[in-house]
């Protein structure tokens, strides 16, 4: 579920969702928030959710016999992604500067002077997961996030780091609710597009051994419950209000049922920001429900810019 939320105009975020026709296990997801003070943040993030999934969904991780092989496979098919939607970017990004030199010339007749807009160029954070089976890995940059939030008695876990100001207070030992609303708390330090410093996304691997939800999200969801076990409680219950849980009969849950209610949630909330949030139900029984079960929905109306 892809939303603008309450208080923007526009919907800058964007998510991507594909899941193997052939192979139900498999499925990758992407979600990447456009820097608001950029300019083109919404054709900018849409453009690399999906150069990403393209890539995530190219091949299969596959007659790697060893774990630590088919992680380093992940890995690098991660990285790729993200180049792939870095390149995206900067397609966008000299797409938006041709557009604007001609705009000036054929008002001015000469070209704007290099950076003379007070904008930023076309940016946006990243944030993906490639499922295969019971494998998962996350990768990330920027401040979008990635959650795993298992049944009892499994412990919720952040899997991402965030790459702002407010996450490196974080590791140099700040208190997080602190860092988290600070003045310059969401000012990232990696992102994706051409004036990026590094985009090589920071990635981690993990085996689920029990029951549980992968959400990936953007800020605009997980600024209103930043800490693992707070948006696990916030998971628990929206999807007891919904009815989302897994039952015999629908052994993955609901779970567009739930990211629905999460978006609702979050506007509940105030709503400040654009509010993505991407499922997949891991870890449940064996076929033919070992499949992840991705929640993705168009939205109508304006919401569905990025859907």
């Amino acid at each position: 579920m892809c939303d603008r939320g309450i208080r923007h105009t526009e919907n800058q975020d964007a998510m991507a969702v594909r899941v193997d026709p052939t192979h139900p296990g498999r499925a990758a997801l992407v979600v990447c928030d456009g820097v608001t003070t950029a300019i083109a943040s919404a054709d900018a993030s849409l453009a690399a959710a999906e150069a990403a999934a393209a890539v995530l969904t190219s091949s299969r991780a596959q007659g790697l016999g060893l774990a630590t092989a088919r992680e380093a496979a992940l890995i690098a098919r991660l990285e790729a992604a993200a180049d792939a939607a870095s390149d995206a970017v900067g397609q966008v990004t000299d797409a938006v500067t041709s557009r604007r030199a001609q705009e000036s010339t054929q008002e001015s007749g000469s070209p704007p002077p290099a950076g003379s807009t007070a904008l930023s160029l076309p940016a946006c954070t990243f944030v993906a997961a490639v499922i295969e089976e019971d494998f998962v890995v996350v990768g990330s940059v920027g401040d979008s996030r990635a959650y795993w939030l298992p049944e009892p008695p499994g412990v919720p876990a952040l899997l991402t780091l965030d790459d702002s100001l407010a996450g490196e207070q974080v590791r140099a030992g700040m208190d997080r609710a602190l860092a988290e609303t600070g003045p310059h708390a969401h000012t990232i330090t990696r992102w994706l597009g051409a004036d990026a410093p590094d985009h090589t996304p920071t990635s981690r691997a993990f085996e689920p051994e029990v029951a549980g939800w992968l959400l990936l999200c953007s800020d605009g969801l997980w600024n209103y419950a930043s800490g693992e076990l707070a948006l696990a409680a916030v998971v628990a219950q929206v999807a007891a209000q919904v009815g989302a849980g897994p039952t015999a009969q629908a052994p993955f849950g609901d779970p567009l049922a739930l990211a629905e209610g999460l978006v609702r949630w979050a506007k509940q909330q105030g709503g400040h920001d654009n509010i993505t949030a991407v499922l997949a139900r891991l870890g449940s029984p064996p076929a033919p429900a070992s499949s992840p079960a991705v929640a993705v929905t168009d939205v109508p109306s304006e919401d569905a810019v990025h859907g």
